[in-house]
This record gives C-alpha cells, structure tokens and sequence, in this order.
C-alpha cells in the first residue's frame, strides 16, 4: 500500500526510500569486502575460543563467500522491489527504451554543461537507468558463477564456491572463467559509477550521492516532479525476508 507523500521543505522533494538507501549502500560495502576478500588483502579473522571444530580463525575466502550469499539476497530483494516498492524504484519509472536514452544524451549538447540541470528526473535519468541494469545484471551473473567456482591458486590455495561438486569439470572452469572476468567488469562499472556521479555533482549540479543519503533531490527554479508514491517499509521487509529463504532454500537444495 503507498503510503501518502510527507510535506516537503521548501524547494526539496522526497526521492528515495529508506529500503531502496539502505539496499544500496549495503551493496556498496559487500561489494568493497567481496574485491577486497578475492585479492587476498582482507586477514583471516580471529574467532572466539571453544568453537565448534577447535576452529580459531575465519578464512578470507569464507568471508568472500558470504558476501556472495548477501548480495545474492540483495539483488533479489531489489528485483522484487523493482516491481512492487516505491515508484522511483519500480523498473517501470525509470527503465527507458533506446529512443529516450538517445534524446536524453542529445540534451547535453543542446543544453551546455554549466548551466546546470535540464528536465528533472524524480528517480534514475535514461543514462542512470541503463547503468543501474547493467550493474545488477553483472552483480547478479557474478554471484552466480562465484557458486560454482573452482579457483587454484599458487599463493592462496585452492578455493572453491559451495556448489561446485554440482556440475562437471569442464563447466567448472568455464564459470570460474566466467567469475573472473566479472570482477575486472564490475571493477570498471563501479569506477564510471564514482566518476558520473562526481560528474553530475561537479558539473551539473546534481548532487545524486546526497539524494542517495538523505532520499531528497533539491528542485531547481523552474523544475517540477510528477506524483511520487512510496510502498510501505512492511513490504520492504516482507520481501527481504523472502529473498533469505529463497536463498536460503535454493542452496540447500542444490547442495543435495
């Protein structure tokens, strides 16, 4: 059920729920732990004396895995509230076709870079959209293939994802494969994320990081949004929980 739209201060707008915030900037972490765990650079942990198994410290590639676990229930949660959260968050708001985004690119040019804003986007812009799609879908293909992986390493080891005994050897290498080239892609994607964003806070004057703070946009003279509905934090939960069993679940099945 969207809840009814808060008063808003003076020439700011609501933008962004607590659900779509938080889903992001814990994204943001796990992704930093997972680049940080797969190179090695994170130390094993220490653990509490008397665990079970006499075990004493916490392997950096356990670590890894389940950042995995975590992002895979994120980017569940995520699809879902693509479809039923907030409508700055639905898919349907923001996802343009071919058209759109070439217009949107065309309005740089017609409208110089120091002017500042053109036509104000409550959510994602065409260009944002298409980076958003692409970077769950990278996030989304890498946990996947990180289930399956299989990787031997002179210095570290062999390390070795929760469902690799489900699929043949040769599979095995070509989703390891798979794994490795996704994390020199989403190394890259995050790098033109950081510089956009510094671009459109920077030039254009569009602080979208702060929007991703705080949930507000500031209205420039002369702007205005459309209605915004916002889905309640109930449903946000609900679904998360949804996405952890589902997980949850199909690990446990396919591990059988």
């Amino acid at each position: 059920m969207a809840e009814p739209i808060p008063e808003q201060p003076t020439g700011t707008l609501r933008v962004w729920d607590l659900p779509t915030r938080l889903f992001h900037w814990a994204l943001v972490v796990l992704v930093l732990m997972s680049f940080v765990t797969a190179e090695g650079a994170w130390p094993d942990v220490p653990l509490p004396a008397g665990m079970p198994g006499g075990a004493h410290l916490l392997p950096h590639m356990t670590l890894h895995i389940w950042c995995g676990y975590c992002i895979l229930v994120l980017l569940l949660f995520r699809i879902g509230w693509g479809v039923v959260g907030s409508s700055t968050s639905r898919f349907a708001d923001f996802v343009r076709g071919p058209a759109a985004i070439l217009d949107y690119v065309r309005g740089f040019m017609r409208r110089p870079f120091l002017r500042g804003p053109g036509a104000f986007y409550t959510g994602h812009n065409p260009l944002g959209a298409v980076m958003v799609i692409v970077l769950l879908a990278a996030l989304l293909a890498q946990a996947v293939t990180g289930l399956f992986a299989k990787d031997e390493d002179d210095f570290f080891g062999i390390a070795v994802g929760p469902l690799h005994g489900s699929v043949s050897d040769a599979m095995g290498k070509t989703l390891t494969h798979i794994h490795h080239l996704g994390h020199e892609a989403i190394e890259d994607l995050v790098y033109l994320h950081i510089l956009a964003n510094l671009f459109y806070w920077l030039v254009r004057r569009e602080n979208l990081i702060g929007a991703m703070i705080t949930g507000r946009r500031r209205l420039q003279p002369g702007q205005s949004a459309p209605p915004i509905s916002f889905a309640s934090g109930k449903s946000a939960v609900g679904l998360f929980a949804l996405a952890v069993i589902v997980v949850w679940t199909a690990l446990a099945l396919l591990r059988r």
